[in-house]
């Protein structure tokens, strides 16, 4: 469809829906690149509407008055884009493409720290543009155009938080009764003590909705309240969803592009933390039944352990 002559006008919300689901990560980014900076007239979409309207412009052109309030192809494209770029891990060219499509300049200050590894300057300078955008909200009308602006504040302001360990501060906030935010209660409750029914109570409602993506991650959180939950463990079931895990894992990586890069790291993060899932379950199958070998197996498992340290340039 890409090389019709002349070209066909997908919309760009389409385009991003063919790049994830499909496996056509690159080709999709190409057209939203030149739907967003190279606009012809084949890409742009119109309404019956505007098709019998007199007025020639595109709906790239901003026009004065109220359509300024909603979103033009073009920003809709360059949202996309930044999507795609933002799941590809291309975070130079996510970080450059916001340096055009932002509003606030507080904005790219916090990329730019976030990009250097200094989290607690960019957690603050998302802070700052939480707070001018509610002044401005209460002052003035805002365009819709600028909530992609407010959802970037709060995931990189969460990932802020997480890389600097405030495991608490996210359980707190996402158990909040104006967010309640179940997979961001079961990503902080395991690692906060002593909450693992919070964390019980929490995943049963992820499992409910968790997107296909996260499907390994669900299994891996069954997996550790299996071992760790003091009122229910299960240690029987840890192979079954190490299992589960894996299988969906892999089926997870062919969705993802031939070539390896940045987007394969999650995944192979997931492997290495499935494998150990495994190996603390056989530690506790061994401490529980008192073998006679136990001992010798937990040390070959963590000299195993501290020779597969994870590189400095690993998320937490």
């Amino acid at each position: 469809v890409s090389r019709c002559q002349p070209g066909i006008a997908i919309p760009s919300s389409l385009l991003k829906y063919l790049g994830k689901s499909h496996n056509l990560w690159h080709r999709t980014a190409l057209l939203l690149e030149q739907q967003a900076f190279d606009p012809s007239p084949r890409d742009v979409i119109k309404t019956k509407k505007e098709s019998g309207a007199t007025n020639d412009a595109y709906e790239f052109e901003p026009q004065p008055g109220p359509s300024t309030m909603t979103p033009t192809p073009v920003q809709e494209a360059m949202d996309g884009l930044s999507e795609l770029y933002y799941l590809l891990h291309e975070e130079d060219m996510w970080a450059g493409l916001w340096t055009k499509k932002a509003k606030y300049n507080e904005t790219n200050i916090a990329i730019c720290y976030e990009q250097q590894g200094f989290f607690e300057q960019a957690q603050g300078a998302y802070e700052l543009a939480m707070s001018k955008y509610r002044t401005d909200v209460a002052s003035k009308p805002i365009p819709t155009s600028a909530m992609q602006e407010v959802k970037l504040w709060e995931e990189h302001w969460l990932r802020c938080s997480k890389e600097l360990n405030q495991w608490e501060t996210l359980l707190e906030y996402g158990s909040s009764n104006n967010i309640n935010n179940p997979s961001l209660i079961v990503e902080a409750a395991w690692r906060v003590a002593g909450q693992w029914g919070v964390m019980k109570d929490a995943l049963q409602q992820v499992e409910q909705a968790s997107p296909r993506e996260m499907s390994w991650k669900v299994n891996l959180y069954r997996g550790y309240l299996a071992i760790c939950s003091p009122d229910d463990p299960h240690l029987a079931m840890v192979d079954r969803y190490v299992e589960h895990a894996s299988s969906l894992a892999m089926r997870e990586w062919k969705r993802l592009p031939r070539l390896v890069s940045h987007i394969h790291l999650q995944l192979l993060q997931a492997a290495q933390q499935v494998m150990e899932l495994q190996e603390a379950a056989q530690i506790h199958q061994g401490l529980l039944h008192g073998r006679q070998n136990s001992l010798q197996d937990m040390k070959a498992i963590v000299k195993t352990w501290r020779n597969r340290l994870p590189i400095i340039s690993d998320n937490l």
